[in-house]
């Protein structure tokens, strides 16, 4: 609504009425059709799931595991079990910690694929030069992963944290669930191929920790 000339003081001049509400209708336009974006991705992601649920005979059944350390034992044998592929989400720094011996001993042993994905405050505060290369995870729905941890074993067995604090997990066999969680990694809105470096800043604070 305003214009600033930059002076000592600066000065504020009002724009022309109509300019500024043209201004504001083309910023709530673009955060709709971002939102509308968003909403299509999700649309796409959720429809294997509704029409799978229209089959019940065809849903496999799920399993709730309980306890952090019940839920890192599961993965981890799940991942030793594991012998073409391996795709794992990770949000919180334990859940790495917990894996990360395992995940190289696939990738190193085995030649499993490793398929990872980790948020960024992961990513640069944890060691990860062992596991290849890392995605990030990039869309606006990484604020729901910050409890949550994903892994999917050969494409036919996926465990889902649905909350790490409160120490609860599914396990599931079920292969349009397993199938919608891949596709997140390949959605590059969702995971982005080539993360940044790690900064400098994060280094120190790793070494200094």
């Amino acid at each position: 609504m305003l214009i600033v000339q930059r002076s000592n003081p600066n000065i504020y001049l009002p724009t022309p009425p109509k300019d500024a509400i043209s201004n504001l209708k083309q910023q709530l336009t673009e955060r709709l059709n971002e939102k509308i974006k968003e909403a299509d991705v999700l649309a796409d992601m959720l429809t294997p799931v509704y029409e799978s649920a229209s089959k019940p005979e065809e849903i496999e059944v799920a399993y709730i595991i309980r306890g952090q350390k019940n839920i890192i034992n599961r993965m981890k044998t799940l991942i030793a079990s594991a012998r073409k592929e391996i795709t794992i989400f990770i949000s919180h720094p334990a859940i790495l910690n917990g894996l990360k011996e395992s995940l190289t001993e696939a990738r190193e042993k085995r030649r499993t694929k490793l398929n990872i994905a980790m948020t960024r405050e992961v990513f640069e505060k944890e060691d990860t030069s062992n596991l290849g290369k890392i995605r990030l995870l990039c869309c606006t729905m990484d604020q729901s992963l910050n409890s949550l941890g994903m892994l999917i074993t050969d494409m036919s067995t996926l465990v889902t944290i649905s909350d790490w604090f409160d120490e609860v997990a599914m396990l599931t066999q079920d292969r349009n669930l397993i199938q919608v969680s891949r596709d997140f990694y390949d959605n590059p809105a969702c995971c982005q191929n080539q993360p940044e470096e790690k900064s400098p800043h994060a280094v120190l604070r790793k070494q200094a920790s």
